[in-house]
């Protein structure tokens, strides 16, 4: 009698350890539900609140179920995982940031870099500089170190404007006033032609 319960004991430990897996798992999917909007599409989530929840419920599942297959189930990359992960506990302002494409460039701006340039576009100094002399001077200079097509495409995607002043006075809007031919008129005096 004494093997038959070990065994109904053992069996009921199973079935509570895979009861815990599957709860575990079921957390994931609904934070992941709520986070896409009920799309387990590959979306990017630039909200910090969402990720924070998938987060939250990929840390609950990690005793019951291994890493690797909690992020097969919610289709994230360990990478992006991690990264989410690192900024979470290193960075102050948290998970959010701007939408984007989901792949990262690695010669993508940094937000520093889109700063500097923005800087010197908008400097009355550099005003005389075409957009590309000024690309390949922050070359030289050691600021900014990125093509002049992505400096325009900077400048025409958040819209700034270079500062245009006018060098030369203006131009006079009269113009020469004589009363008979071969004659003109300077500040008041008159002048024959020869």
């Amino acid at each position: 009698m004494e093997p038959d319960r070990q065994e109904l004991i053992d069996c009921i430990a199973r079935l509570e350890r895979q009861e815990r897996i599957l709860a575990a798992v079921v957390r994931i999917l609904l934070a992941v539900l709520r986070a896409f909007g009920f799309s387990l599409a590959g979306e990017r989530l630039p909200e910090g609140a969402a990720k924070a929840g998938i987060l939250r419920a990929i840390t609950s599942a990690k005793p019951f179920l291994p890493l690797a297959l909690i992020l097969r189930i919610v289709h994230l990359e360990p990478g992006r995982y991690h990264a989410w992960n690192s900024r979470a506990s290193a960075l102050a302002c948290g998970l959010k940031d701007r939408s984007s494409c989901p792949r990262t460039s690695p010669s993508q701006l940094t937000p520093t870099e889109v700063a500097a340039v923005k800087e010197m576009v908008l400097a009355p100094e550099y005003r005389h500089m075409p957009l590309g002399t000024l690309a390949r001077y922050a070359q030289r200079i050691g600021r900014v170190c990125a093509s002049a097509s992505t400096w325009a495409k900077l400048v025409r995607e958040r819209g700034w404007r270079r500062p245009r002043q006018r060098v030369h006075p203006p131009k006079p809007t009269v113009g020469v006033r004589a009363s008979q031919p071969n004659q003109t008129i300077v500040r008041g005096r008159s002048l024959r032609g020869r």
